[in-house]
């Protein structure tokens, strides 16, 4: 068995924990051993497993008097469940209670407006069904959270939908703050948590308040009709421009049918993300629209948000060479780095020298900083760089309640420039004049990128500043990680709101910095020198990028592709063949990946057989396409590039050849074009040298005329074009396919297996032939290797 490192064994058990009707997972001691490569249990390791179990949000069940795991026997079992799920479930209902407290931050303006607005709506219909449309970092749960709190107390039932654990738990606490704020003679809120971390809907009684993820309710709908049974039901719909998904959908007709009345209120920044298809689901569902809406400009020129500057500083530190596929998923799912990652960013003196010297160079622009850090260390280590320059700063870690305290006061009264943290100042702490935040540590939680941003956010007519620097360091990572990024985040709902009402055209504010690598990553393979085949430059811009994202059991993915000319027929051949190809398969919103894969294998031969320009459609572009239709039952919109003839290299480089132009001509001739054109600089990653390179290769390629794909054998192919290889040769055992296997060209020889057969040219490339699915044949080996 081979040996695993202990966290992939745990990430491995907790899978299979969540998996299970009852959350629990057993395994006997001496397989478990093996697993981690071991025969015996030492101190160490005991204690090392213990520390695992607890990261990963699991606890060992143990019989009464046995306290730890090395006490079970060699051959005995050992058993885990979820840490929050409860070996019982309490007899009397858990409840919020009413605090009596002074409120020291009082609404935004636009949030009593928007509370007012809301109250008219429900008043006005009797089954109010609208959205709530404020911005990142807008306030959007504390809004709702202060519109139900009042229907709550009066004792109406409540049930606030997510999809996602740190979304539940987020509102939990937001409802909680907001209680303490009402009077204290106030009855209390009676409550429960339904998800696969917190407990089952079969525990639904009398809860005023049932906050849960749709996946724990869709199960069982009888335990949520029982629930709902003739009351008056408000329900609260988190991220509402999923609530398109058929599950959202299932959860609310449940409790329509059960409920006396029923109101929704939905909550999102992005209320139309997609087509007109899609924009006329949610309609259908939120039958009375936008109830209120700010944008982000509008927060921004009302002064109630600063206006946020994203600055992305590489720190050239290569990560992950070694990572393995259950670390990435530990990162992607649980939000923690693998020790050795964290070890590695925390030790690096110069990525800590560039943390540290980027505020000490542009102090007087940055002014206030927090600056967020990995873990304590890192924390600590920065704090003492940054004192080695002169800089009054402070540091608030863990476990020092009494010490924190004081520097927080005093970086609230002016006295500390700097305040260094890990995950303390991300809630309830209020520092209006916070102008920067340095995010020095990655994250894939969407929640705690806000709440790391909201520090600086504040605009100047809520106390706060007219602009706020958000400065991430950002490493190269080897893996593709889906991290959270601060200006998608921000100004992405704006961007795509901003689109669909052009008619879904992307202006250069939609092309996010990742999608700039993809570019830049394809134009890289463009201009290698090294390489046989080279399309033109025109060829290799991209039309257009398809712009969605899907939801994952606790996971929100956001996805851009990029199309080009030579693939929008496939794409829209896709569209039409998508919905036969998948009721041929037995779906739920969170199909198996083998059932995911077979899908678009399918469609690859539906749509894009003999289509073998590059660049080609990957095979997981298409799978995160499927997974968006399963939930939504929608294609995913297309974005043009309307600016797109901008880059038109090859339109430059002749134009530069037919006027003959010199060296200093041309000079200036690309230098003005470069500054006129704002498109072509963000295209190019703001790099003028490398647009300037990018011209020479099209003048290059135009003057030698070097080759085609179809000009170029299949081993060049496998080379340069991997993906468009495996493509042309699975065509072409799919056309050779008879009953029993693939039949020989030649000598009819059948065979089902493919080592049987060699791929042949019809008329060699040396007489003028092609690469093509014409000119190929499979030909058995006894033909060209008899015995």
């Amino acid at each position: 068995m081979q040996k695993k490192t202990i966290q992939e064994v745990i990430f491995e058990i907790k899978e299979r924990v969540e998996k299970t009707q009852r959350k629990q997972a057993q395994l006997n001691c001496r397989t478990f051993l093996r697993k981690l490569g071991y025969k015996a249990r030492s101190q160490r390791l005991i204690d090392d497993v213990a520390k695992e179990v607890e990261k990963q949000g699991l606890v060992f069940v143990f019989e009464k008097g046995i306290h730890s795991w090395k006490e079970i026997d060699p051959d005995g079992t050992l058993i885990w469940q979820l840490a929050t799920t409860p070996t019982k479930q309490p007899a009397t209902l858990q409840r919020i209670t009413c605090g009596g407290r002074f409120r020291e931050y009082p609404l935004y303006a636009y949030q009593l407006e928007a509370i007012k607005t809301i109250n008219e709506a429900y008043r006005k219909y009797t089954q109010m069904r609208g959205l709530l449309v404020l911005p990142t970092g807008g306030g959007k749960t504390t809004t709702a959270v202060e519109w139900v709190l009042p229907h709550l107390l009066k004792g109406k039932q409540v049930l606030w939908l997510a999809h996602r654990h740190e979304l539940l738990e987020q509102a939990y606490h937001a409802i909680v703050t907001a209680a303490q704020f009402q009077p204290s003679d106030l009855p209390a809120i009676s409550y429960r948590i339904i998800s696969g971390k917190h407990a089952h809907s079969k525990t639904l009684s009398t809860e005023q308040l049932v906050i849960a993820s749709k996946d724990s309710l869709v199960a069982h709908p009888e335990n949520l009709a029982r629930w709902a049974q003739e009351q008056d039901v408000i329900v609260i719909v988190d991220e509402a421009h999923h609530a398109v998904a058929t599950t959202y959908q299932q959860v609310i007709e449940q409790v329509r049918k059960a409920a006396t009345t029923m109101q929704v209120l939905g909550l999102t920044a992005t209320p139309f993300r997609t087509d007109e298809e899609e924009k006329g689901a949610l309609k259908r569902l939120f039958t009375h629209d936008i109830i209120f809406k700010r944008d982000l400009k509008t927060l921004i020129a009302a002064g109630m948000l600063a206006e946020p500057i994203f600055l992305d500083l590489k720190t050239d530190v290569t990560v992950g060479k070694e990572m393995t596929t259950v670390q990435k998923q530990v990162i992607e799912r649980f939000d923690t780095l693998p020790d050795q990652i964290v070890t590695q960013l925390v030790k690096n003196q110069r990525r800590n020298h560039l943390i540290v010297s980027e505020y000490v160079r542009n102090a007087k622009k940055y002014r206030k900083t927090i600056i967020f850090a990995i873990n304590q260390a890192h924390a600590l280590t920065l704090h003492t760089l940054m004192q080695q320059q002169g800089v009054k700063c402070g540091v608030v870690i863990s476990q020092q309640a009494q010490k924190n305290a004081a520097v927080i006061n005093a970086f609230r009264a002016g006295e500390l420039d700097v305040l260094i943290n890990v995950n303390i100042l991300t809630e309830g702490a209020d520092f209006p004049d916070v102008q920067t935040v340095f995010l020095a540590r990655p994250t894939t939680s969407s929640i705690l990128m806000t709440q790391m941003i909201g520090r600086a956010l504040r605009g100047k007519a809520a106390g706060g500043t007219q602009q706020a620097y958000i400065v991430s360091f950002v490493d190269d990572w080897m893996e593709h990680i889906t991290w959270a990024n601060s200006q998608r985040l921000v100004e992405g709902p704006d961007r795509l709101n901003e689109a669909m009402a052009h008619n879904r055209v992307a202006t250069t504010r939609m092309i996010s910095a990742p999608l700039i690598e993809k570019i830049t990553a394809e134009l890289a393979k463009s201009f290698d020198a090294s390489r046989m085949t080279h399309v033109t430059f025109s060829e290799s811009v991209p039309i257009g990028m398809l712009a969605f994202s899907y939801l994952l059991p606790d996971a929100e993915v956001q996805v851009e592709i990029l199309v080009y000319d030579h693939l929008k027929e496939g794409f829209h051949q896709m569209r039409k063949e998508l919905s036969l190809v998948c009721a041929a398969y037995p779906l739920t919103d969170y199909p198996e990946e083998r059932v995911l894969r077979a899908i678009a294998r399918e469609l690859e031969v539906r749509c894009f057989t003999g289509n073998y320009q590059a660049p080609t459609i990957e095979r997981h572009d298409l799978v995160a396409i499927i997974r968006r239709y399963i939930q939504t039952k929608q294609f995913p919109p297309l974005f043009y590039f309307t600016e797109r003839q901008e880059v038109d290299l090859t339109a430059l480089a002749t134009n530069i050849l037919s006027q003959d132009m010199g060296p200093k001509k041309k000079a200036d001739f690309l230098q003005h074009y470069w500054h006129e054109h704002k498109f072509t600089q963000i295209y190019f990653n703001y790099n003028e040298y490398y647009f300037r390179h990018c011209v020479d290769g099209e003048l290059l390629r135009i003057e030698l005329a070097p080759h085609r794909l179809e000009d170029v054998s299949l081993k060049v192919w496998r080379k340069e074009q991997p993906a468009l290889y495996r493509r042309i040769v699975a065509d072409l055992f799919r056309q050779a396919r008879v009953k029993g296997g693939y039949k020989c060209e030649k000598t009819g020889i059948v065979s089902a297996d493919k080592k049987d057969f060699v791929l042949a040219y019809r008329t060699p490339l040396s007489k003028g032939g092609k690469t093509n699915l014409q000119n190929l044949q499979l030909i058995s080996k006894k033909l060209t290797f008899p015995r």
